[in-house]
């Protein structure tokens, strides 16, 4: 898997997308797919599609619905299901589910799973002391999310994971998070946005790995979102970019997909 720490783009390897269209579907960049289309033009050239589109999980956000009669909701940024579709593949927007028996059965009707964006993850799950600008996301979808990634692994699910996601497939495999940037650690880089823009806009410099396949260059801009990133990389993962001051925008798992 390809994690890359962005909210506001895809990116990861085609590959992982094991069945494809009945015939060859070039994705519509102008749908925000770039970097699956990317993926799909390097690694996918000429192939052709069996008859059953991949089922790719794509986890869900939970926020309050009712404030007053406190009832949540489950959401899905419709980007996610805009690009998989482009690159050939069917989103599934997934539940937050409760039970083991039932991730289970989940994870075995999906071909692969997509980690979407989100806020933070409460510091002790990593070991980390609490800074006030971490804001939790709810612990039923961080312990569920951890599970499901671990499960995942196991049964070598593809796996791409964006932004919180990423960090989450950092926390899961036993990495920890620097909370706050310009906190814990120094940048004068802006890695989130300001003055009401969606994304702030940066290089992040690719070293190797299946996204240095996919870039087909050293260097790209890219959009971001985050102020937590990756502070001690999972012995599992290798690092394979870095935004201009040093901070790790993706890592690869070493062995799996």
């Amino acid at each position: 898997e390809v994690s890359i720490d962005a909210r506001a783009g895809l990116g990861g390897n085609q590959g992982n997308l094991r069945r494809l269209p009945k015939k060859r579907v070039v994705p519509d960049r102008a749908r925000g797919g770039d970097a699956l289309a990317a993926a799909w033009e390097s690694e996918c050239p000429t192939k052709t599609m069996a008859t059953t589109l991949p089922f790719i999980g794509v986890t869900s956000g939970l926020r309050l619905e009712s404030e007053r009669q406190q009832s949540t909701e489950l959401y899905v940024a419709r980007r996610y299901l805009n690009a998989l579709e482009d690159a050939g593949g069917l989103g599934v927007p997934l539940p937050i589910l409760r039970d083991e028996e039932g991730s289970e059965q989940l994870l075995n009707r999906l071909d692969g799973l997509l980690l979407t964006g989100g806020a933070d993850i409460p510091p002790d799950y990593y070991g980390g002391e609490r800074r006030p600008e971490t804001k939790d996301l709810p612990r039923e979808r961080v312990d569920f999310e951890l599970a499901l990634v671990r499960r995942a692994l196991e049964l070598d699910k593809p796996l791409l994971a964006i932004c919180y996601g990423h960090q989450l497939l950092c926390v899961a495999l036993g990495g920890t998070l620097y909370q706050h940037i310009g906190g814990d650690v120094q940048s004068d880089l802006e890695h989130r946005p300001s003055g009401g823009a969606r994304a702030a806009r940066h290089l992040v410099t690719v070293t190797q790995g299946r996204l240095a396949r996919i870039v087909q260059g050293e260097t790209c801009e890219v959009p971001s979102s985050h102020h937590q990133c990756v502070k001690e990389p999972p012995t599992v993962c290798e690092v394979t970019a870095r935004a201009p001051d040093g901070i790790i925008e993706a890592l690869e798992h070493k062995g799996k997909r």
